[in-house]
Protein backbone atom coordinates (compact mmCIF):
# COMPACT_ATOMS: atom_id res chain seq x y z
CA UNK A 1 0.00 0.00 0.00
CA UNK A 2 2.90 2.33 0.75
CA UNK A 3 4.26 1.77 -2.75
CA UNK A 4 0.89 2.64 -4.31
CA UNK A 5 0.63 5.71 -2.08
CA UNK A 6 4.07 6.84 -3.25
CA UNK A 7 3.06 6.37 -6.91
CA UNK A 8 -0.15 8.34 -6.31
CA UNK A 9 1.75 11.22 -4.69
CA UNK A 10 4.11 11.41 -7.67
CA UNK A 11 1.53 10.95 -10.43
CA UNK A 12 -1.82 12.16 -9.05
CA UNK A 13 -1.12 15.32 -7.03
CA UNK A 14 -4.76 16.38 -7.31
CA UNK A 15 -5.79 13.52 -4.96
CA UNK A 16 -3.42 14.54 -2.16
CA UNK A 17 -6.30 16.18 -0.30
CA UNK A 18 -9.32 14.42 1.19
CA UNK A 19 -11.66 16.33 -1.13
CA UNK A 20 -9.55 15.57 -4.19
CA UNK A 21 -9.37 11.87 -3.35
CA UNK A 22 -13.12 11.65 -2.66
CA UNK A 23 -14.02 13.39 -5.91
CA UNK A 24 -11.52 11.33 -7.93
CA UNK A 25 -12.75 7.99 -6.54
CA UNK A 26 -16.39 9.00 -6.95
CA UNK A 27 -15.74 9.90 -10.59
CA UNK A 28 -13.88 6.61 -11.09
CA UNK A 29 -16.83 4.70 -9.68
CA UNK A 30 -19.33 6.62 -11.78
CA UNK A 31 -17.32 6.18 -14.97
CA UNK A 32 -17.07 2.44 -14.30
CA UNK A 33 -20.87 2.39 -14.22
CA UNK A 34 -20.81 3.76 -17.79
CA UNK A 35 -23.07 6.54 -19.02
CA UNK A 36 -25.91 6.13 -16.52
CA UNK A 37 -24.01 7.70 -13.64
CA UNK A 38 -22.82 10.64 -15.73
CA UNK A 39 -26.42 11.78 -16.20
CA UNK A 40 -26.95 12.39 -12.49
CA UNK A 41 -26.64 16.00 -11.29
CA UNK A 42 -23.67 17.21 -9.27
CA UNK A 43 -25.81 17.59 -6.17
CA UNK A 44 -26.17 13.80 -6.06
CA UNK A 45 -22.44 13.46 -5.36
CA UNK A 46 -22.91 12.63 -1.70
CA UNK A 47 -19.49 13.09 -0.18
CA UNK A 48 -18.50 14.25 3.27
CA UNK A 49 -17.56 17.66 1.93
CA UNK A 50 -18.92 21.14 2.27
CA UNK A 51 -20.55 22.64 -0.82
CA UNK A 52 -17.73 25.15 -1.05
CA UNK A 53 -15.02 22.46 -0.84
CA UNK A 54 -16.79 20.45 -3.53
CA UNK A 55 -17.15 23.46 -5.85
CA UNK A 56 -13.48 24.37 -5.41
CA UNK A 57 -12.33 20.83 -6.12
CA UNK A 58 -14.56 20.55 -9.18
CA UNK A 59 -13.13 23.83 -10.48
CA UNK A 60 -9.61 22.50 -9.93
CA UNK A 61 -10.42 19.29 -11.82
CA UNK A 62 -11.92 21.41 -14.58
CA UNK A 63 -8.76 23.58 -14.80
CA UNK A 64 -6.65 20.43 -14.98
CA UNK A 65 -8.79 19.19 -17.91
CA UNK A 66 -10.00 16.19 -15.91
CA UNK A 67 -13.74 16.93 -16.12
CA UNK A 68 -16.24 18.84 -18.21
CA UNK A 69 -19.08 20.51 -16.36
CA UNK A 70 -22.21 20.72 -18.50
CA UNK A 71 -25.88 21.40 -18.08
CA UNK A 72 -28.03 18.37 -17.48
CA UNK A 73 -29.88 17.22 -20.60
CA UNK A 74 -33.02 16.69 -18.50
CA UNK A 75 -32.90 19.72 -16.17
CA UNK A 76 -31.31 22.99 -17.27
CA UNK A 77 -30.90 24.06 -13.63
CA UNK A 78 -28.64 21.11 -12.83
CA UNK A 79 -25.06 20.45 -13.92
CA UNK A 80 -23.37 17.12 -14.56
CA UNK A 81 -19.72 16.10 -14.62
CA UNK A 82 -18.22 14.22 -17.52
CA UNK A 83 -14.73 12.73 -17.23
CA UNK A 84 -12.38 13.81 -20.02
CA UNK A 85 -10.21 11.39 -21.96
CA UNK A 86 -7.32 12.58 -19.81
CA UNK A 87 -9.12 11.50 -16.64
CA UNK A 88 -10.19 8.18 -18.16
CA UNK A 89 -6.57 7.51 -19.14
CA UNK A 90 -5.53 8.41 -15.60
CA UNK A 91 -8.03 5.88 -14.20
CA UNK A 92 -6.54 3.25 -16.50
CA UNK A 93 -2.95 4.03 -15.47
CA UNK A 94 -3.94 4.03 -11.80
CA UNK A 95 -5.69 0.68 -12.13
CA UNK A 96 -2.73 -0.82 -13.98
CA UNK A 97 -0.32 0.41 -11.32
CA UNK A 98 -2.55 -0.94 -8.56
CA UNK A 99 -2.61 -4.35 -10.26
CA UNK A 100 1.15 -4.29 -10.82
CA UNK A 101 1.94 -3.38 -7.21
CA UNK A 102 -0.59 -5.67 -5.57
CA UNK A 103 0.18 -8.40 -8.13
CA UNK A 104 3.57 -8.76 -6.46
CA UNK A 105 1.79 -10.14 -3.38
CA UNK A 106 -1.55 -11.41 -4.67
CA UNK A 107 -2.84 -13.37 -7.65
CA UNK A 108 -5.58 -11.68 -9.67
CA UNK A 109 -8.16 -13.41 -11.81
CA UNK A 110 -9.54 -11.18 -14.52
CA UNK A 111 -13.29 -10.84 -14.53
CA UNK A 112 -13.59 -12.16 -18.08
CA UNK A 113 -11.54 -15.25 -17.09
CA UNK A 114 -13.60 -16.06 -13.99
Amino acid sequence: MAQLNEWERENLPFINTPTGRDLYLTLAHRSAMQNEACKKPLKTLVLCLTDRAMRNRIREFERLDLVLVQKSPTDARARVLHPTDRLLNTFSKHTNMLCEIFGQQFHFIKKEDA
